[in-house]
């Protein structure tokens, strides 16, 4: 299912991914096949984040990003870099750190106006809401053929807005 989605995702030669929560780097990898600029997993535990090295090892010469940056910290404790532009969550976090995250993501976006868009991957309705409720996203509708709308149903694009864009 997300190899499909990133399949249709437009992606330009300066968007920077990053997966939060990436576990053992499945999603890591799954970018890194894609043209990104830049591919960024963040993982709390430092034995996923070493099995995603091993995995991302294993897996390098199959990667058109060579630029892949696996860090083991906390996702609060993480400074959202300038240039992410593309956000990858699987059902991460409870809702009160989903809003935490949340936060991080719109102080970098009014830092640095970008581009940014945001998957989410088996979202709940309380998470859906929490990320309207940033007053930023937008929901993208993902122009789904019919064949692949069952496997696309837990899965949320959003385009997310600095303040600066807020008024157009």
């Amino acid at each position: 299912m997300l190899r499909a989605l990133l399949d249709r995702l437009e992606i330009a030669e300066n968007d920077v991914f990053v997966d939060i929560g990436s576990g053992m780097g499945r999603v890591v990898l799954m970018a890194a096949r894609r043209p990104f600029a830049r591919v960024i997993g963040i993982e709390r535990s430092q034995e996923l984040t070493e099995i995603a090295r091993e995995n991302l090892a294993r897996g390098r010469g199959r990667l058109r990003c060579q630029d892949v940056e696996l860090l083991t910290v906390d996702a609060l404790d993480w400074q959202v870099p300038d240039d992410v532009t593309v956000i990858y969550l699987n059902c991460p976090f409870p809702d009160e750190v989903l809003e935490r995250v949340l936060a991080k993501l719109v102080e970098s976006l009014d830092t640095r106006p970008r581009a940014m868009r945001l998957i989410y991957n088996f979202s709940t309705t309380q998470n859906r809401e929490a990320v309207m409720a940033t007053g930023r996203a937008r929901r993208i509708e993902l122009g789904t053929p019919w064949y692949l709308r069952a496997e696309f149903r837990e899965v949320s694009l959003y385009q997310l807005v600095p303040a600066t864009a807020q008024k157009t």
